[in-house]
């Protein structure tokens, strides 16, 4: 099956807002990391229980909850009921057959995205699908598996003088959709320089072993088509959203993204 269908059987005949697991378990149980911040201090909680977040906590800050793993059915409707979380948008977030995409759903911003991977050994590339949910002083992020490309994020946040500190949960997620354009053009460039390199090796000495690089590298750059084109949709929608939640300030970042 290609990479980017998945299975739908088990969701055939359900009424919209059931939540249903869409995908394959990558993570043997659930883990959930917090990070609350303002311009004069930084909590961090490197591993929360469900018991241990609450709408309540963030007032006086701008939270950061990212939750690994989307198999639990139980832990997402948990955090739904916690934070008033849409049932369209729980169901989407459990869906990791999810096309990127942006939505306004009651008092969230909901975007779906694909964070790709690429095995230099192998030469191809994985996704995993993030979700990101926008509320008041508080964005909740969803993937698939621990690797992510956002170290530079949590480096900056620990920054007092830093721009991310200063500005809310909307900048945060322009932030994260930054490094993961970021990361999309370090693969191009990757593939770039392994088509070069063929190019010269198909001049001087053409062999069957050359075919199959060329095989493996269109369906690659088919994959990634496939995976990167939504995207451009998904920021302009973002930044033509009139949502109070997006403050005037990330409007440049968005259409610099």
């Amino acid at each position: 099956m290609a990479r980017f269908l998945k299975k739908r059987v088990e969701k055939l005949g359900t009424a919209p807002g059931s939540l249903a697991f869409v995908g394959v378990q990558k993570v043997d149980s659930v883990h959930m990391e917090m990070v609350s911040y303002n311009p004069k201090e930084i909590v961090e909680k490197g591993a929360v229980l469900l018991e241990g977040i609450s709408i309540n906590d963030i007032s006086a800050y701008v939270s950061w909850l990212n939750v690994v793993g989307l198999h639990d059915i139980q832990i997402v409707a948990q955090i739904g009921a916690e934070f008033g979380l849409h049932a369209l948008l729980q169901e989407d977030i459990l869906n990791t057959a999810q096309r990127p995409k942006f939505e306004e759903l009651g008092d969230h911003l909901f975007v779906v995205v694909k964070m790709l991977h690429f095995d230099s050994e192998k030469e191809i590339i994985s996704a995993e699908q993030l979700s990101l949910v926008i509320g008041r002083n508080l964005l909740i992020s969803f993937q698939e598996i621990p690797q992510d490309v956002f170290d530079p994020i949590r480096e900056r946040l620990l920054r007092p003088t830093t721009k991310i500190r200063h500005r809310s949960s909307d900048y945060l997620a322009f932030a994260m959709l930054d490094s993961i354009v970021d990361q999309y053009m370090v693969i191009i460039e990757k593939f770039g320089d392994r088509i070069e390199l063929l190019e010269e090796r198909l001049l001087k000495s053409p062999a069957r072993e050359h075919l199959e690089k060329i095989y493996l590298y269109k369906t690659e750059i088919n994959f990634l088509r496939k995976t990167i084109r939504p995207v451009r949709e998904l920021v302009s929608q973002f930044k033509r959203t009139d949502s109070e939640l997006i403050d005037e300030t990330t409007i440049p970042y968005l259409k610099d993204l």
